[in-house]
């Protein structure tokens, strides 16, 4: 848990000086949230009471220690309240690697689970989660689960010209007369998949792609085969 309050009942009275350090377990070692070097006891009023000091910082962990002040002889606690801060992260999700097309901001407690779901349910082939504010929170994740069922690729398609792909083709099959056979190819190249094709009429080549990224290129005379699930990425 993100630690963002401590509440300490503690008892005060001359030989009972409080609480002097609270400490958090991180990355193998002990880190200082909150410290004094005051005698509490000869400044407050004595008996039981609710301390609830202001933490220098926060930190995230399942390991918390307190010590006594170093003037004091005993240390009388009764309980201890730890509050944990809330989590909010930035998920996005993208058929196109950085060309987001579902994104949401959930808050996580620090003992539940959160749940979101995209209002487009995709296809989607990237995943992107951080911290909503990222230049002032680091992440802390226990586990992510990516739940959805695979995309039927059928072999009805979209025909596109003009299209450069950013990327080397994975595979390249020669003596293919026909965009029709360059798709079915395309179809049954599963690992690594084939999401885009490429037929060359003059070489009679077909250029397989595992991605998506591309740019228009009016000069491109291939022919750019796309499945139907993911043909709004290459419209203009």
């Amino acid at each position: 848990m993100r630690l963002s309050r401590v509440d300490i009942y503690e008892y005060l009275s001359e030989t009972h000086a409080g609480v002097g350090e609270i400490k958090c377990y991180v990355n193998g070692g002990w880190e200082t949230v909150w410290s004094t070097a005051a005698i509490r006891s000869l400044n407050e009023s004595r008996g039981r009471q609710t301390f609830s000091p202001n933490l220098t910082k926060s930190c995230f962990s399942n390991r918390f220690n307190l010590t006594k002040a170093t003037t004091s002889t005993y240390m009388a606690i009764d309980a201890v309240n730890i509050h944990g801060a809330n989590e909010s992260f930035k998920i996005e999700m993208g058929l196109t690697q950085g060309k987001n097309e579902a994104e949401g901001i959930t808050t996580l407690s620090s003992n539940s689970t959160a749940t979101w779901s995209p209002d487009n349910k995709g296809p989607y082939r990237y995943m992107k989660i951080q911290a909503a504010d990222p230049q002032n929170k680091t992440l802390q994740l226990c586990e992510v689960q990516a739940h959805g069922h695979l995309q039927e690729r059928t072999p009805y398609f979209e025909v596109f010209t003009g299209i450069a792909m950013s990327n080397p083709p994975v595979s390249t099959v020669f003596e293919v007369n026909s965009k029709t056979m360059c798709a079915l190819i395309c179809l049954r190249l599963t690992e690594p998949a084939c999401v885009v094709s490429q037929f060359d009429q003059a070489t009679q080549t077909c250029a397989m792609f595992n991605s998506f990224e591309h740019t228009h290129d009016p000069k491109n005379g291939n022919t750019t085969i796309v499945f139907k699930f993911a043909d709004r990425l290459f419209e203009t």
